[in-house]
């Protein structure tokens, strides 16, 4: 099945894509599609991840509503469905 990721500012331009669609099997959770999008994009590691954690100032949604915690990141994706990853916003 698949479920599309939708990248934005520094994100974007590590993956020199808007969306990305990624194959995933039945019973994927939200952070196994991110392993997934980072085992494509090596380079997202480093500013998505902080060991097995997602770093704090990035914002993820699934379906357009906000995941946070662990308990959002086990969440199971279905066909269709959408994540959205944001960088940090600069407060200037």
């Amino acid at each position: 099945m698949k479920v599309k990721v939708k990248l934005f500012g520094q994100f974007r331009d590590i993956t020199n894509s808007k969306e990305v669609e990624l194959e995933i099997n039945d019973n994927t959770s939200v952070m196994e599609a991110i392993d997934r999008l980072i085992a494509t994009y090596p380079d997202l590691d480093l500013v998505i991840l902080d060991g097995r954690d997602i770093k704090p100032y990035v914002s993820l949604t699934l379906n357009g509503r906000g995941v946070g915690g662990p308990e959002g990141l086990r969440s199971t994706i279905k066909e269709g469905d959408n994540i959205a990853l944001f960088p940090p916003i600069a407060d200037d």
